[in-house]
């Protein structure tokens, strides 16, 4: 079986330079995906909470702004979630972090 799609990277702009972020979108599938690769650093101090304000604008500006379906993949770094049952500890920071996936 060959699959025909084609890989076309995203142009990411300048202020958002300080993500570890690739996306790109494959297209000449149906429906078309835009794919990104994310990682987060592990901390949670003022830089940390900057980091994911600056990776919510930029998912609102990347993934919201087309017709196309959305793959997020990569390391978020966040230890206190359980992934089985999508919930978190009742902590500050835990609930905060815990927001931006719901």
């Amino acid at each position: 079986m060959f699959i025909n799609y084609l890989i076309i990277p995203l142009s990411i702009v300048d202020m958002y330079q300080d993500l570890e972020v690739v996306a790109f979108d494959l297209v000449k599938v149906t429906p078309p995906v835009r794919v990104f690769v994310i990682y987060r650093p592990p901390y949670c101090d003022q830089g940390g909470v900057d980091l994911v304000n600056m990776l919510i604008s930029f998912l609102v500006r990347y993934a919201t702004s087309t017709n196309k379906q959305h793959i997020i993949v990569g390391d978020l770094n966040l230890p206190r979630i359980n992934w089985n049952a999508f919930t978190c500890q009742s902590d500050f920071k835990s609930t905060d972090q815990y927001s931006i996936l719901s």
